[in-house]
């Protein structure tokens, strides 16, 4: 196995990211109209609410790959 792999599968086992946790309440029912969307689209909103407010997390010795 490579190195990073196991380290990263070590610090998922070891929960060391928990760390960076941040909790608080987000909610995309802020109007009537959202209410009535279909679920999937609730989901599909509740998505992406939750990647824009999630900080991105670079642990020590991480890559950081992008165009």
């Amino acid at each position: 196995m490579i190195e990073r792999v196991r380290r990263l599968k070590e610090a998922h086992s070891n929960l060391e990211h928990t760390r960076y946790r941040q909790t608080r309440e987000l909610t995309i029912l802020g109007d009537e109209a959202s209410a009535s969307d279909p679920v999937v689209v609730r989901k599909a909103m509740a998505l992406a609410l939750l990647l824009d407010e999630t900080p991105p997390i670079i642990m020590e010795d991480e890559l950081i790959v992008g165009l």
